[in-house]
């Protein structure tokens, strides 16, 4: 890979080229030195259509991830100053190397704070076309696993890199359009861009980009699968899928209201295991049976799933070892909804429930 010095060197006589080219018209010796784009530069990058670049690199990147994002007056996207209470963030990190450019219209700049709009600010100084150019070595991306409830627009995903930005704007067309720039031929107008002075430079891995999504609830992260109608004496295997990685806590509830403890399994020789995300769980084989005299009848009955995605907190609230009788059972349950999670915080606990109906037998 080339120096930033040579991509610089290569980048004015590419130009030059260019213009050159562009006063003289459609000459031969143009059409006899017109090449293929200049690979020692790195490709042009484009943005995904959900990311934004930043004007002022962040030196925090994963202080980034988690914050709300809002559209300012002029349209263009500012960052919260923190993430919303009860958010909370899980940085999963993607090595990424390599070289490129990228050529984006300032509207697509967004600016950490509220009220602070990079967008207005470009426009007003350089033009309302003004564009910004990147020239990035790629470090990492940096994603989120979200927990609790976070917002309806924040940050799900950083790109860091070292690199250099500058602000382009049009020189007044005394060149033609289409012509190359920095080596590579970019649609619009570039070959009419000059650089405006903006420049930033920085050689420490920084935030320079992010994708925004929706962010998660607690609802979202535990799914039950399973018939809501089953037949008295029928055998179901209800299975739970996960969203990100945490321990099980699963009760039942019969129609009289009385529990039973599901998962962890009362076997000591069969511990809890930690639930993998994006993965289900079988839960033991259930026999429906409604309650004695009420066979002919159809009763509802509910599975409680609590969810922890730290081991200390699941361990704090897990049952008794071996079997509860019906009363320990019950005691155990109204802990477990009252004292025990309720003292933690929101974000470190998710939980859902499923009602299903138990039908006469044909």
């Amino acid at each position: 890979m080339r120096s930033r010095s040579a991509v610089n060197s290569s980048y004015r006589r590419s130009l030059t080229a260019a213009l050159v080219c562009a006063l003289l018209g459609p000459t031969t010796a143009c059409k006899k030195t017109t090449k293929a784009p200049d690979q020692d530069i790195g490709a042009v990058g484009v943005l995904d259509s959900d990311e934004r670049l930043l004007f002022e690199p962040s030196g925090d990147p994963e202080g980034l991830l988690g914050r709300p994002v809002r559209a300012a007056a002029d349209g263009s996207w500012e960052i919260e100053d923190q993430r919303a209470p009860g958010c909370e963030v899980t940085v999963r990190r993607e090595p990424r190397s390599g070289h490129a450019q990228y050529f984006e219209d300032a509207g697509r700049v967004a600016s950490i704070g509220v009220g602070r709009s990079a967008v207005a600010g470009i426009a007003a100084k350089y033009g309302k076309s003004a564009k910004v150019e990147l020239e990035i070595e790629h470090t990492e991306v940096l994603r989120a696993d979200l927990t609790g409830t976070c917002g309806d627009k924040v940050i799900t995903r950083v790109k860091v890199g070292t690199g250099r930005r500058d602000v382009l704007r049009e020189k007044g067309g005394d060149v033609s359009a289409g012509a190359p720039i920095n080596g590579v031929t970019a649609s619009g107008k570039f070959a009419g861009w000059q650089r405006a002075g903006a420049s930033q430079t920085w050689d420490q891995p920084q935030a320079w980009a992010f994708a925004v999504g929706g962010g998660t609830t607690s609802a979202d992260d535990l799914k039950v699968f399973m018939k809501p109608r089953v037949t008295h004496g029928e055998k179901f295997i209800p299975e739970i899928e996960v969203a990100r990685d945490m321990w099980l806590i699963v009760l039942y509830r019969d129609a009289n209201g009385d529990h039973g403890v599901v998962l962890p399994d009362a076997d000591p020789n069969r511990g809890p295991t930690l639930v993998k995300g994006g993965s289900r769980v079988l839960l033991p084989e259930f026999v429906a049976e409604a309650l004695p005299g009420r066979e002919a009848q159809s009763v509802k009955e509910t599975l409680l799933i609590y969810g922890f995605p730290a081991e200390g907190d699941f361990k704090a609230c897990r049952p008794p070892p071996g079997i509860l009788t019906t009363a320990e059972a019950n005691a155990y349950a109204t802990e477990l909804q009252g004292a025990r999670v309720g003292g933690l915080p929101r974000h470190r606990w998710t939980s859902t429930s499923f009602g299903y109906l138990i039908e006469p037998a044909k």
